[in-house]
């Protein structure tokens, strides 16, 4: 199967140390500089196989990663963020799952740089649609929906099918939103454990900065508004139990009630483009009081040395 990578770039060197790790390993690469041309400069004497989309204004993430997945004719799509850098064999390992026909995402294992504790195996949900990194192995297999949209693979015949990432989120809770489509869909997710790359969370807004703040705040409404009809009353009642506490801390963080404005935004955006009931069966695979808990304490675990 013909493979692009997929990467949408702010930093020059972020994004040279990506295609540099590469290297051969895939057919081609697609860089979308979001950086007013300070990326295409660093590229400029790459190989031909890296090709640079200059955006003329920063597109944020889903839609800088709709554009190039539009553009090529490869059947996978791995999509990395420019502050994660591949392992050895990367490549290789997120997309041997796709040699099952039923596989149409597989997500990898996301190590903190540095640290080289686990950043991510995948994403899980709660009954809130709360997600949230899965960050530890389990006994029967790693139970996710998606993968991180940090460092993914799909096929993109299937990706762009569902719509790609929602255009109305520029950063944050676009692989949320687009697991939660491809689980209805009845697309499975792929768990490649041999696959490990690292990642530098954060870099691109500088932690939990206001801007992050926000984009989380209104991605959060976007899913509970788009997602609506999958919630029961009690469902409603524990979303207010899970959020408000966080977005209570944010306000006072950020000393402003911006957030609540966001979080509102997000809401009518969702609302204005609903996703039809789920039926019964929910992908809940998380209990709120797990979601309570890391929100209080953290959730990291170490490498599992097997893996």
């Amino acid at each position: 199967m013909t493979v692009c990578a997929i990467i949408p770039a702010l930093s020059p060197e972020g994004a040279a140390s990506v295609v540099e790790e590469l290297g051969d390993s895939v057919d081609v690469v697609v860089v979308i500089d979001n950086a007013d041309g300070a990326v295409g400069a660093a590229l400029a004497s790459c190989s031909p196989r890296v090709s640079v989309i200059r955006a003329e204004s920063n597109l944020g993430f889903g839609a800088a990663v709709n554009l190039a997945a539009r553009g090529t004719d490869a059947e996978l799509i791995v999509i990395l963020n420019d502050d994660v850098v591949p392992g050895q064999g990367f490549i290789a390992a997120i997309t041997a799952p796709f040699a099952d026909s039923d596989v149409h995402q597989a997500a990898c294992c996301l190590l903190a740089d540095g640290s080289g504790m686990i950043d991510s195996l995948g994403i899980a949900f709660d009954r809130t649609l709360r997600a949230a990194d899965v960050r530890e192995h389990h006994p029967s297999g790693t139970a996710i929906i998606g993968p991180s949209g940090a460092a993914a693979a799909y096929r993109r015949a299937t990706f762009l099918a569902v719509g790609g990432f929602a255009p109305q989120l520029f950063a944050y809770w676009e692989d949320a939103d687009l697991a939660l489509r491809l689980w209805q869909g009845g697309h499975r997710c792929a768990y490649a454990g041999g696959a490990r790359a690292y990642h530098r969370r954060g870099s691109a807004l500088q932690g939990r900065s206001s801007r992050q703040r926000e984009l989380d705040a209104f991605g959060r409404g976007f899913v509970l508004g788009r997602y609506a009809a999958w919630l029961s009353r009690i469902d409603r009642l524990l979303v207010a139990v899970v959020d408000w506490p966080s977005l209570v801390r944010g306000c006072v963080a950020c000393r402003s009630i911006r957030l609540l404005a966001s979080r509102r935004a997000g809401l009518c955006a969702g609302h204005a483009s609903p996703v039809a009931p789920a039926g019964s069966e929910r992908p809940a695979m998380r209990s709120v009081g797990r979601t309570l808990r890391s929100q209080i304490a953290g959730d990291v675990s170490t490498v599992d040395p097997r893996r």
